[in-house]
């Protein structure tokens, strides 16, 4: 198959009029002189075959029929045989067929009325071959279309047959290909394929059409960007909605992005997919992505991981570095059904050849672990470097822990910290609580009660609990900064309320001393009880401390001794901490 046909798709303006099983909700014609009941197809086939194969995704479609081209040639095929396996009534012409092909491919059904086939005497390109398709009450009601369903709306209702279709382009229908249409005409995958298709659009046929395809393209990408113009997103939207009308699959990918993530249009998740889909079954690496990451984070359907990774897998197969590491933190991350360490590590490594900063941590981490590979502190270094150089947050705070801690590289502190500032300044909120705490108790740099409550007031914003409790330590007792009972407790309770031990047994203190509330000694036992029974030691020698006095509770010294036992147990086993 051409590369220039490869990169074309179905003239569609809008996906709207494709009903949810990727059939076309309104019949077209060919000629204009069609009966309106049937809808015409055109094929464009490969430059330099000596047959036609024509393979359409219908799994009513199930009978392979042979015809000898001279046959076609001098006629004897105009009434179809039964012999042969046609339904009476069809019609096979012929005109200026070239007498060295071989043989013409077709599906025999009842619901084909007419070949016609006009072959060049060089043998160089089938120009019009025209499939009328039958579509009558019967058929509709079968579910029979000559375009498979693709990717349904709802779960399961994807289009995994893996019936081959070999058609190309398909003219004024508003129905894209399938996602099977990807294997070869020999029904050996990708061996047959031409290779994925350029993200970056465009035809190498310059013909007008084609041509103003790419323009237009080009002139959504530049508004798109704001290169050479001002950036517009709406502008840049109009661009990408004619080059699709054109044919444009990178167009389509443009669109469904847009709708997904509301640039330049409303945010719309159900058109985001449409787009998505069209692009994704004429083989848009880009958009098979997307639409995976759709379906992994549920955006405007149900959650379906197994909907997610098989398209992430087609897009992973033409090298797409983000679809590579997406498979491969599924198999990392996922329930035990699909954790597969040896893949997700295979996986995280092709990305991460490409240079894809995500893929390059998470192989970082993969070795510091072990986890599908033999534990390397030294090769988890190299790739957390490889990534933080590009600016991954995740990257820089992880390289920042192997200097302060000295594994799989000399201790430097003082590089650690610049590692976790580099990260906590995008936002990385593990590194925004370590550089606090660096400040807070002068690890790595010069003690810093303000600059420590400047960092942990970002980490904890972003809901950090350790963060949280520690700025609430920092307001309960002035260090640096002026004291704020009030302040400590908001943040106390935010912490405790997420569950954090420590920061219960804090907000229970306040509670006993009155400090920043009203004091209240069944709001203390309240949270001494949340914290002991989650094991904290401390207080569970404070619970017991407070049945043994009576305070906000019945005196029960046995209850108390209870509590004492508790702590102690667990002092011996955890190592003391009172």
């Amino acid at each position: 198959m051409s590369d220039a046909t490869r990169q074309r798709l179905p003239q569609t303006h809008q996906p709207d009029n494709t009903d949810n099983a990727g059939g076309t909700t309104e019949p077209f014609s060919e000629t204009g002189d069609t009966d309106p009941q049937f809808e015409s197809i055109s094929t464009v086939d490969a430059v330099h075959r000596s047959d036609v194969e024509l393979t359409f995704n219908n799994p009513s479609l199930i009978c392979n029929e042979h015809i000898d081209i001279a046959s076609l040639a001098d006629g004897s095929l105009e009434s179809a045989p039964s012999s042969r396996g046609f339904p009476s009534g069809v019609v096979v012409e012929a005109e200026g067929i070239d007498t060295e092909m071989e043989s013409l491919n077709i599906l025999d059904s009842p619901d084909f009325v007419t070949v016609s086939s006009k072959v060049r005497s060089d043998k160089s390109l089938v120009d019009n071959e025209t499939i009328i398709h039958n579509t009558t009450p019967a058929a509709e009601e079968r579910g029979d279309c000559l375009v498979g369903e693709g990717y349904g709306e709802q779960q399961g209702s994807r289009d995994t047959s893996g019936i081959a279709t070999s058609y190309t382009s398909v003219t004024n229908s508003q129905t894209p290909r399938t996602t099977s249409e990807f294997e070869d005409r020999n029904g050996e995958g990708d061996a047959g394929h031409s290779g994925p298709i350029p993200l970056n659009g465009g035809t190498n046929i310059k013909n007008g059409n084609e041509q103003d395809m790419e323009d237009d393209y080009k002139q959504g990408l530049s508004h798109y960007h704001g290169e050479g113009v001002v950036q517009d997103y709406s502008r840049a939207f109009e661009f990408f909605l004619r080059a699709s009308g054109k044919g444009c699959i990178d167009a389509h990918s443009k669109l469904g992005y847009m709708c997904d993530h509301g640039f330049g249009v409303a945010q719309n998740h159900p058109e985001a997919m449409k787009w998505y889909r069209t692009a994704a079954s004429n083989g848009s690496a880009e958009s098979q992505y997307n639409l995976g990451v759709m379906y992994e984070e549920g955006r405007g359907m149900p959650i379906d991981y197994f909907a997610a990774l098989e398209l992430y897998q087609k897009a992973a197969n033409q090298g797409y570095a983000r679809a590579q590491y997406s498979l491969g933190h599924m198999y990392e991350r996922s329930f035990a059904m699909m954790r597969n360490y040896s893949k997700a590590f295979d996986w995280y490594q092709k990305a991460a050849n490409q240079g894809d900063a995500a893929a390059q941590c998470s192989l970082g981490y993969m070795y510091r672990c072990g986890l599908g590979v033999e534990k390397d502190f030294f090769k988890a270094v190299e790739w957390y470097q490889k990534s933080a150089i590009q600016g991954y947050a995740k990257a820089q705070y992880r390289l920042g822990h192997r200097y302060e801690t000295g594994t799989g590289v000399d201790q430097d502190l003082l590089v650690a910290v610049e590692w976790y500032r580099k990260a906590a300044i995008q936002g990385c909120v593990v590194a925004q609580f370590i550089l606090g705490r660096m400040y807070h108790k002068g690890g790595g740099v010069a003690q810093d009660y303000l600059k420590a409550e400047e960092w942990y007031q970002k980490a904890a914003i972003q809901g950090d609990v350790r963060s949280q409790c520690n700025l609430g330590t920092l307001y309960q007792h002035g260090r640096g900064i002026p004291r704020d009972y009030s302040k400590a407790v908001d943040w106390y309770r935010k912490a405790a309320i997420q569950g954090h031990k420590t920061s219960m047994r804090n907000l229970a203190r306040m509670y006993m001393d009155g400090l920043g509330v009203t004091q209240d000694y069944n709001k203390a036992v309240e949270w001494y009880r949340k914290a002991a029974i989650q094991g904290l030691v401390k207080a569970q020698h404070d619970l017991g401390v407070l049945y043994y006095n009576g305070n906000g509770v019945p005196k029960d010294i046995s209850n108390a001794i209870n509590w004492w036992e508790m702590a102690i147990e667990h002092s011996l086993k955890n190592g003391p901490v009172l």
